[in-house]
This record gives C-alpha cells, sequence and structure tokens, in this order.
C-alpha cells in the first residue's frame, strides 16, 4: 500500500487483493483482499460490472450508492449567472470539420447582455465587431480573445485551450447548435437557451427590431469566407452577411460574447 497527497486529499493506492482499513470519526471504509469488495460501517458493497455503481453485496437489485459524473455534465443549470464567471450555457466538445471529436471537453459561459462599441452602439460589422471584442479588457472579469473565424477556434482547441477563456464571437453551433450544414450538433447554444434564466430578456427577439435581433457567428460560408453565418432570434433562421460593411445594405448586427474553460 503506498500513500501521496493531492492538494489537501491524501490518496491511498492498494494493490490488487489487498487488505486496507480507512477510518474518519465514526465513518469506517474498509477494502476487502478479495478485490472489488468494500465494507461501508457494518454494509457490504460490490463494484457492479454492468452499471459501474457501487451495490449491496449478494443482492440481485442495484441500489445507487455512488455514481461519478460523466466527463460533460453540466457543471450548472444553464441559465445560471456564476460571480466571475459570466452566465452558464453548458458543455462543448468541438468537433472538426468532418465531424470527429477533438477529445476535449470545455463548459461554455456568455456576457450577460449583448456586446456596445465605444459609441456605446449594439450593432456592428463583423469585422468591427472582432476588433471591438480583441480590444474587451477587463469585460465582466475577462479580456477579449483575437479570433477572426472558427478556424482560429479550433486551432486554440488543439494547441493553446488555455486561450479560449477569452471572450469570443460564438461559432454557428454555439449560436444557435447547429453546422453549417443545418445538422444539430450542440444542444447547449445561446438560441435555445435565450428565454432560460439569466439569459432571459437580454436577447433581442421580437419582430420589428431589424437587424438587431440578427446575431453573428465566427463561422465563414465554407465556399465564400468574405461571408459568416448570423441568426434570427426572433425564430432560429439563419442567414449570411458579408464581413465588412461595403454594400448597399446594411451589414451590422447584435453580438454575445462567450468563453470556454477547458475541463481538465
Amino acid at each position: 500500500m503506498s500513500s501521496q497527497k493531492a492538494g489537501k486529499a491524501q490518496i491511498i493506492t492498494i494493490p490488487e487483493g489487498g487488505h486496507a482499513v480507512v477510518q474518519q470519526g465514526d465513518l469506517r471504509v474498509e477494502f476487502s483482499g478479495a478485490g472489488r469488495g468494500l465494507r461501508v460501517g457494518a454494509r457490504d458493497y460490490e463494484l457492479d460490472a454492468s452499471s459501474g455503481l457501487l451495490v449491496p453485496a449478494n443482492t440481485n437489485t442495484p441500489q445507487k450508492i455512488i455514481k461519478q459524473s460523466a466527463a460533460n455534465d453540466p457543471l450548472h443549470d444553464t441559465g445560471t449567472l456564476i460571480e466571475g464567471e459570466g452566465v452558464y450555457l453548458g458543455t462543448w466538445e468541438p468537433k472538426d470539420n468532418i465531424g470527429r471529436t477533438l477529445g476535449k471537453i470545455f463548459d461554455i459561459y456568455a456576457a450577460p447582455e449583448d456586446i456596445r462599441n465605444g459609441s456605446g452602439n449594439l450593432l456592428m460589422s463583423f469585422n468591427n465587431a472582432v476588433e471591438h471584442v480583441a480590444g474587451l479588457r477587463n469585460y465582466h472579469g475577462y479580456d477579449g480573445g483575437n479570433f477572426a473565424n472558427e478556424k482560429a477556434i479550433l486551432d486554440a482547441v488543439r494547441n493553446n485551450p488555455a486561450a479560449l477563456a477569452q471572450w469570443f464571437l460564438p461559432t454557428k453551433e454555439l449560436l444557435h447548435g447547429k453546422t453549417s450544414g443545418g445538422d444539430k450538433i450542440q444542444p447547449a447554444n445561446l438560441y435555445d437557451s435565450r428565454n432560460t434564466g439569466a439569459f432571459n430578456n437580454t436577447f433581442i427577439t421580437k419582430s420589428g427590431s431589424g437587424n438587431a435581433r440578427w446575431y453573428l457567428s465566427l463561422t465563414e460560408h465554407p465556399d465564400d469566407p468574405s461571408y459568416v453565418y448570423n441568426v434570427r432570434f426572433t425564430d432560429g433562421g439563419s442567414g449570411l452577411d458579408r464581413k465588412d460593411n461595403r454594400e448597399l445594405y446594411d451589414h451590422e448586427l447584435s453580438s454575445r460574447v462567450v468563453l470556454a474553460k477547458l475541463r481538465l
């Protein structure tokens, strides 16, 4: 048997078939020499291979005693305002452009309101919004990140995930859960959460709001990267707009920033 400390917790390693007793106050936990047996107080438990749960020994009726949370279980309820973090959106497991997981899971937080430029205006072109976000300092406790498109986000996932703990415009899947092809792949997204908890009444969702009801994403059109996808928060419809503002009609839209914290 070996012992080591991890932070304030002491980890005790017992060899296969070993026997040990751990006692704290009136709580006594005994590991039997039989391998996977465990006694808590006066009751015996064993590991059920099918469920991965500890169940009372010598019974065919599993009872949930200890269950480890799944790796992608949310930390909080969607829409919970967490001081010093933002409004919790949920978990995100990024995938590449052919749907393969990149092997990392993040917790996503969003700002509690839409961003405004230096003049106080809500509406910005994509290029101006990206530049404005990169210049954010201590905005709800975090700086803005310099991410020009979804590729930059995925590069950070692969090579520098800590950089995503800065504000950035959401990708299309974080904005309304769908890929550029329209497949729903991300349950935790801003559009579906727009009326939940601290998100409620903070997005522009009413018809007649003009361009303000459209929200920018970082996702470029696959065939023409001068255009990016946006989402209409009245009904979840998506569209495309130029990154600049050089055409005859207005391409200034609303923006809500998010950040991603890697689960270790």
